[in-house]
This record gives structure tokens, C-alpha cells and sequence, in this order.
């Protein structure tokens, strides 16, 4: 029942899970790569990005107590990655090529991994929003490519570079 696309890709990855992760790893330094312009960017079309930007550097700071601490890292590096790659990924995304191309679904499935990011801060930090959609694009194309190791592989490392600021700043 799977999509040629992926049957192709079940028997080119079969015992290649180490390559994924690796391959996943490098798409989400990429990744990073990439949010560097945007928001400076951003800053440049709209000077009170950078403002908003110190002021969420300031209310996203870690409790100091060290179990909790450990668990918000745990949840946001290893957790959160595996749940919404399933969910944006593995359900959505291939629900969504089974009626309509890759690209399409790629895009609708980007849009509603950033709409899933909805807080105060992505209505008042649009390039954090377009990021996100850009970082949903990213995961879905590791994904297709090479599966869902890949894709929670490269979410993990952006959400592990987001951790490592959140706990370099606290």
C-alpha cells in the first residue's frame, strides 16, 4: 500500500538508519543555516523584529532547577521532534501526496507545522513564521528522501540548537 516513492526508498534505506540520521543531522545545521538571513532580513524590513527578538530571549528562560531543566531539553530535543514528525510527516504529509503531488502536499503540510508553532510570538515575529514553513519544507523533502529517521533527525538537531541558546542563555 505504499506509494512507489517510498517502496523505492524502504529498499534503498534497509539497514541504512546511521546514514539518515547523519544525512538528517546535516539538514538541520542547514537548516539553521538558513534562519541567519532571514531574520536579518527581517530586521532590515521591519527594525522592531530585533526588539521582539531580545524581548522572547528574555521571557524564554529556563527555571534553574536542574530536573526541570533536563526535562524541557529532553522534551524539546527528542520528544517534540518524534510526535510532529509523525503527525506533520507520516500522517499528514503522506495522507496528503496520496490525493495531490509532493510539492502541494509538502507545502500544506509546512503551513500547518508552523500554524502548530501559533503563539503569542509567531503573530509579532513574521520571519519566524516563514521560517518555519521554509524548516517544514526541509523536513518533508529529508522525509521523502529519506524517511522518518532522517526527518526526526534533523528536527532534533534544530530543536538541539534551539536548547543549546536556551540553555546558554539562562
Amino acid at each position: 500500500g505504499l506509494p512507489r516513492h517510498e517502496r523505492r526508498l524502504a529498499l534503498a534505506t534497509k539497514g541504512r538508519a546511521a546514514s539518515a540520521v547523519g544525512i538528517g543531522v546535516l539538514a538541520g545545521l542547514g537548516t539553521m543555516v538558513l534562519a541567519a538571513p532571514l531574520f536579518l532580513v527581517g530586521e532590515w524590513l521591519d527594525p522592531s523584529v530585533g526588539r521582539r527578538l531580545d524581548d522572547l530571549a528574555d521571557e524564554t528562560q529556563l527555571s534553574g532547577i536542574i530536573w526541570a531543566d533536563l526535562l524541557v531539553v529532553v522534551a524539546l530535543v527528542a520528544l517534540a521532534p518524534l510526535g510532529e514528525e509523525l503527525l506533520d510527516r507520516a500522517l499528514l504529509l503522506r495522507g496528503l501526496a496520496r490525493v495531490v503531488s509532493f510539492l502541494p502536499a509538502a507545502v500544506i503540510s509546512s503551513v500547518v507545522f508552523s500554524l502548530s508553532h501559533l503563539d503569542a510570538w509567531i503573530l509579532f515575529l513574521w520571519p519566524r513564521a516563514i521560517w518555519l514553513v521554509v524548516a517544514g519544507l526541509v523536513f518533508a523533502w529529508v522525509y521523502r528522501e529519506r524517511g522518518y529517521a532522517c526527518a526526526v533527525a534533523a528536527h532534533a538537531t534544530v530543536n538541539g540548537v534551539a536548547a543549546i541558546a536556551l540553555v546558554a542563555s539562562s
